[in-house]
């Protein structure tokens, strides 16, 4: 800074000047013009990318739900040939009783079932309960229920359990029991 010499002859430092609508080289703000484009930006790119957030969330828990019940239909499986039972899994939204629906997005119990009755006896009996999925359409196409053999086998014909999320289009998952009792996962239909 310079000196200058004020109205009385002294000579001072000179006052700094402002320096309005210049850049400074320390100067780290930004201006309200810049902050609201980028807020603007921000709310567009989210609006963009929230549904497709939600659709995923929705498929992960669709693809949960068809592991949860793959893993429960296997312990069955096998806790029926260890301890030599006949075991049931069934759609069950009490958690106390098979329902007489192909619904399994309502929960479902898996029990020990001795006398192949297709209910459990008592409480105890019942080794699982799934919890419901209200945001999941998982239905079986005929047979209500899988109950299996001391042998590991499965009574009847295939059952093939398919898992949509409601109001979305797509291809299902589909869990499938054979009837000798192997128990695999793989595409279903399309969703309606």
């Amino acid at each position: 800074m310079g000196l200058y010499a004020g109205g009385m002859g002294i000579e001072s430092e000179r006052p700094p000047r402002p320096n309005f609508g210049k850049s400074r080289d320390n100067q780290a703000a930004f201006s309200l013009l810049e902050l609201m484009v980028v807020l603007v930006l921000l709310s567009v790119m989210m609006g963009l990318v929230t549904p497709a957030l939600a659709a995923n969330a929705s498929q992960r828990d669709r693809f949960f739900a068809a592991q949860q019940l793959y893993a429960e239909l296997h312990r069955a499986r096998v806790t029926a040939v260890t301890q030599q039972r006949h075991l049931t899994v069934c759609p069950s939204r009490s958690g106390t009783r098979c329902d007489p629906t192909n619904q399994w997005h309502w929960g479902w119990i898996a029990f020990i079932d001795p006398d192949k009755t297709g209910q459990p006896v008592e409480p105890s009996a019942i080794l699982v309960h799934g919890e419901a999925q209200p945001l999941l359409e998982i239905t079986s196409g005929g047979r209500q229920r899988v109950r299996f053999q001391p042998q590991g086998t499965a009574y009847g014909n295939n059952l093939t359990i398919e898992f949509c999320v409601r109001h979305q289009t797509g291809k299902a998952t589909a869990l499938v029991v054979s009837n000798p009792g192997r128990i695999r996962l793989t595409q279903g239909s399309q969703c309606a």
